[in-house]
Formats: C-alpha cells, structure tokens, sequence
C-alpha cells in the first residue's frame, strides 16, 4: 500500500514505493534516508497523486507511467525560442523570453541552474540542468517555432539568400547601394542600421 502525507512545504509518499520509484524520480522525488520515504515539492502533489492512481490501475506486468507526462502544457509552434541545444544527445531549443523589447534571453530558473528546453516541434517542454545543455545556437532577436520551420522551408526550396555585407542567410533581401554606387543584396539589420555603407567588395 501507498500513502500520501503532507508536512509543510513536503509531500511525501511512504509504504510499497519500490514498484513506482522511476515515476516518483521522474516528479522530481528525493529520497530521505533518515525517514525512509520518498519526497517531493507541494507544488508536485498532484503529478504524483496522478501517477499513484495510474500505478495502482495497471497490471502487475506493466510499467508505471512516467510521471509528468499528464497535463504538462506543450508550448506549440508560436512559442518564444532563445536558440538551439543540444541534451543527452537530442536537439531541442531553448525557450526564450523577451527582453528590452527586442532581445531574447533563455528561460532559466531562479538560481540559474535549469534551462526550460522545447522539442523541436513544440509538442512538450522540460526543465533540464543547464550544465548538462551544449547551446549550439543563439538567436538574435525574438523568433518563434514557427519562424524557424518557416526559415528553414524556405531555405530548403532555394527562397533564402545571403546578404552581401554580414554574410548571414535572409528570406528577406533588401537591395542596397553604397556610396561609391555598388549595389548589393543585404538582410533587414545591415539594411536598416546602415552598415552596407562599409563596401560590398
């Protein structure tokens, strides 16, 4: 039998835990030696309810499920992305959040220590140790999920081009001329900050 106790800012499930363990580890659950139970934060109670009640309808042949995959929200394809990274060997991006108007800055926690991750599609998100992410990819300015399919469709059927002055690939290239009247195709940044004047040769 399984049981549930709360004791301030603790949950903690005490009793037969050993068959469900990978779930409970899965809710984010500590284990404290000196009681011998297994433990999470107050805000986890109802995940690890919802994985009590799933263990105890199964078969005995069966795995528990994993804890969290139950009402945890997917971000979708509008969601704010910071840049790309790679975790335990799978790609994923960083969630992103807005900073000075037009600035991206990763989701982190508190201490710093966990960067919120999104699947590439946007189907669900997770926290993960930032020292365990390898970011591959920082995005300058605000961009979405979409955006980048988008982007990347589009580069993918030959629409993208490279701007003649900072060299990066725009589906957006606005014609520009210097003042010694060379002409070049330039992204919306080189074009609106005027750096074309530099020289494209």
């Amino acid at each position: 039998m399984i049981n549930i106790e709360t004791e301030g800012r603790r949950v903690y499930v005490t009793g037969d835990t050993y068959q469900i363990r990978e779930s409970i580890r899965q809710c984010g659950g500590h284990w404290d030696s000196g009681r011998k139970a297994w433990w999470v934060g107050l805000t986890k109670k109802a995940e690890i309810e919802a994985a009590i009640q799933n263990h105890a309808g199964q078969s005995n042949q069966s795995a528990a499920p994993a804890c969290g995959k139950q009402g945890r929200e997917a971000p979708g394809v509008d969601a704010k992305i910071a840049g790309r990274a790679e975790y335990k060997g799978k790609s994923y991006y960083l969630a992103g959040r807005v900073v000075d108007h037009t600035d991206v800055a990763p989701v982190t926690t508190r201490d710093g220590a966990k960067v919120l991750l999104y699947a590439r599609d946007g189907s669900f998100q997770f926290w993960a140790t930032l020292s365990e992410v390898n970011v591959t990819k920082s995005y300058r300015g605000a961009t979405t999920i979409r955006k980048v399919q988008d982007y990347a469709q589009a580069a993918m059927s030959g629409k993208a081009g490279t701007c003649a002055e900072c060299g990066r690939t725009s589906m957006r290239l606005i014609t520009c001329t210097d003042s010694s009247g060379l002409a070049g195709d330039c992204c919306p940044s080189c074009a609106r900050l005027n750096q074309y004047e530099r020289s494209f040769g």
